[in-house]
């Protein structure tokens, strides 16, 4: 969630805990939880994903799940809008340089990591 996100649910007051905080240091003891979701987005955005898998593992209980949801990698090797030639590949799957889009300043405003599907499942 962003700020902007939790300053929202503050305001519509649904009475939940809230807590932002960096994924990869979790303020939350060891085996806190049974369940732990994380909508897609969260894990793509993240340069480093291994940490973040073993911060949701310390903070699981035993037996606990983490459900999250990605876009399949092969999705990377395909642009956002065909051209006339319709759907065609137009970059390497095996490419991990990351996906940034810069303001007018120069300044990264948005930054996505390709993983491989073989990355997914060594991570």
């Amino acid at each position: 969630l962003s700020h902007r996100q939790l300053q929202h649910a503050l305001r519509i007051g649904e009475g939940l805990p809230l807590v932002e905080a960096d994924a990869g240091r979790l303020p939350f003891r060891d085996a806190s939880f049974d369940l732990a979701c994380s909508a897609y987005g969260a894990v793509p955005f993240v340069a480093d994903p291994v940490r973040v898998f073993r911060e949701v593992h310390r903070v699981l209980r035993p037996g606990g799940r983490w459900v999250f949801s990605v876009t399949h990698p092969i999705r990377w090797a395909f642009p956002d809008e065909p051209g006339p030639e319709g759907l065609s590949v137009a970059a390497s799957y095996f490419d991990r340089v990351p996906y940034v889009e810069q303001d007018e300043s120069g300044n990264a405003v948005y930054v996505e990591h390709h993983r491989t599907l073989g990355d997914r499942v060594r991570d």
